[in-house]
């Protein structure tokens, strides 16, 4: 559990949301997938506390299987609610498709992305469709029950020892007591624009980050996104899954405070700075 947090309830009218927030600064939202049972609190676990001490973070609970647009509108009502003009987005799985769907919708409200394994990948050469992870999934929302979420997620995960009874007994709690997110995802968009074909209008700093066992997103989606999106870059983990950012926590935590940290504009204006070593002085080295 995450320590001095506050949890409550915030009121979009048609829809209540569940979130968890600590820490102040510059806000952060942390966006999860669709994995059953998936909860702002239980998918950045890992990250959250060391997040929390540099930035005022947020942890949303999404409806299952909300995608395309409608989740980008979804959390811009939610940032308006909370008073948050600007944020950088945090978003795993069908979450970093809704975040680089709202840099593209809204720029102007999104600060730095972070994106790992995102879903939008209608095709790929490599992995034949409907993909593993996501027969798996529906599979469960068919017919919820412990035998296929067990199925569900093992697939999520390169080292399947994560998902311990307490992790399975938690997300089957949470997939129940949210019935009226999925009567909503029923009628979401199904986001059936492939996220190619948008990607080089994201302008917001993104770093792109996969697990190299990902069952669930190609990792040439990430190749072609990292050649599409004008300010990405590209970190691969290997022996991890789908959840990058809780299978390889400590590493994810440094990488992800870094890359929020880094001023590319400060950065620029160092490197034009004279160096050390002049045209002059190479000169004179050449010559001797």
């Amino acid at each position: 559990m995450l320590e001095n947090a506050t949890r409550a309830v915030l009121d979009l009218g048609s829809l209540q949301l569940d979130y968890v927030e600590a820490g102040s600064g510059e806000a952060v939202l942390c966006l999860h997938g669709e994995a059953p049972g998936a909860s702002g609190e239980l998918d950045f676990a890992e990250n959250a506390g060391e997040l929390s001490r540099q930035y005022r973070t947020l942890l949303l609970d999404l409806p299952s299987g909300l995608r395309g647009d409608a989740g980008a509108d979804l959390i811009i009502r939610a940032m308006d609610a909370l008073a948050i003009t600007r944020a950088h987005i945090i978003g795993n799985g069908t979450g970093g498709e809704i975040a680089l769907r709202l840099a593209v919708l809204a720029p102007e409200r999104v600060g730095k992305l972070v994106v790992v394994g995102p879903s939008g990948c209608l095709f790929s050469p490599f992995t034949p469709t409907p993909r593993e992870g996501s027969k798996a999934i529906d599979a469960y929302w068919q017919e919820p029950g412990r035998e296929k979420l067990k199925d569900a997620m093992r697939l999520y995960v390169y080292d399947n020892s994560l998902n311990s009874e307490e992790v399975l007994d938690r997300r089957q709690d949470h997939a129940r007591g949210h019935a009226q997110h999925s009567q909503l995802a029923a009628g979401s968009d199904d986001g059936d624009t492939d996220l190619l074909s948008i990607a080089a209008l994201v302008s917001a700093s993104t770093l792109l980050v996969w697990g190299r066992e990902d069952r669930l997103s190609p990792i040439d989606f990430g190749l072609n996104l990292l050649a599409r999106i004008p300010d990405a870059q590209f970190h691969m983990f290997g022996q991890c899954g789908h959840w990058g950012q809780h299978e390889r926590s400590l590493e994810f935590n440094q990488l992800v405070s870094e890359f929020l940290a880094f001023d590319g504009q400060k950065a620029t204006e160092e490197q034009k700075k004279p160096g050390v070593l002049s045209l002059e002085n190479t000169t004179k080295f050449a010559d001797a």
